[in-house]
């Protein structure tokens, strides 16, 4: 009797779903962030620096990113290993002669 409520007590645990930090903590997509800098480059278009970094405190993250130009994919793909309370990565300025650029995330996965 007591080895089937230890196996219901299991089954019950894994199927009741984590709490969402718990969720948020194992995905690594939510410590990759973008943040901007002036940049004197940027500047002259009237735009700014766009970088990428991580804000998880001991792991390091390998992210894939796409570039966009005028809200359309261009099929630019580049990929950074972001270290933890590392230096951001510069990925390009948020607007160019013809219009503006952003980046988003493919993929993202820790690497320890």
């Amino acid at each position: 009797m007591p080895n089937r409520v230890f196996r219901a007590l299991l089954l019950i645990a894994a199927l009741c779903p984590l709490p969402l930090s718990a969720q948020e903590a194992q995905d690594p997509k939510a410590f990759v962030e973008f943040v901007t800098d002036n940049d004197a480059n940027c500047v002259r278009w009237e735009g700014q620096m766009i970088l990428v970094r991580s804000t998880h405190p001991s792991r390091t993250i390998k992210v894939w990113l796409e570039r966009h130009f005028m809200g359309k994919p261009t099929g630019d793909r580049s990929r950074s290993e972001l270290a933890p309370k590392g230096e951001p990565d510069k990925l390009g300025c948020s607007r160019l002669t013809y219009g503006n650029q952003d980046w988003r995330i493919v993929k993202a996965e820790f690497l320890d």
